[in-house]
């Protein structure tokens, strides 16, 4: 709150103006901006980074988890200190799963409608 010098009213901080007798108030000093933590400089020391995997290093990923199917995820998720990575593993581990679910489930399904149309076919 801003204080009038001429009418000792008290105003917003966002008037130029009293609202009481319409004198200029003075400006309020620009507060500070809150930018974290006080004592930080800016500078972060490599062991505090978290590790980032390079466009070869995620290329390997991506070939273990394509030709190691649901264990090169396993592999990965175990080997692998990069979150993102951590996180592709697991994503990589799911779909492979349903892939095989639905793999298993068409075959079978398959499986029975072959079944049933040789059954029901007549040789002559």
């Amino acid at each position: 709150m801003k204080l009038c010098p001429n009418c000792n009213t008290q105003n917003a901080d966002v008037y130029t103006q009293c609202v009481g007798c319409g004198a200029v108030l003075p400006s309020a000093p620009p507060q500070p901006i809150y930018s974290g933590n006080p004592g930080y400089s800016g500078y972060v020391s490599p062991s505090q980074m978290e590790p980032v995997t390079s466009a070869i290093g995620w290329f390997g990923w991506y070939l273990l988890c394509s030709y190691l199917a649901i264990i090169g995820p396993i592999i990965m998720m175990n080997i692998t200190k990069d979150p993102t990575a951590k996180n592709y593993a697991k994503l990589m581990l799911i779909l492979q799963i349903i892939c095989v679910v639905l793999g298993v489930v068409l075959a079978l399904c398959f499986g029975f409608v072959m079944a049933n149309s040789v059954s029901h076919s007549y040789y002559y």
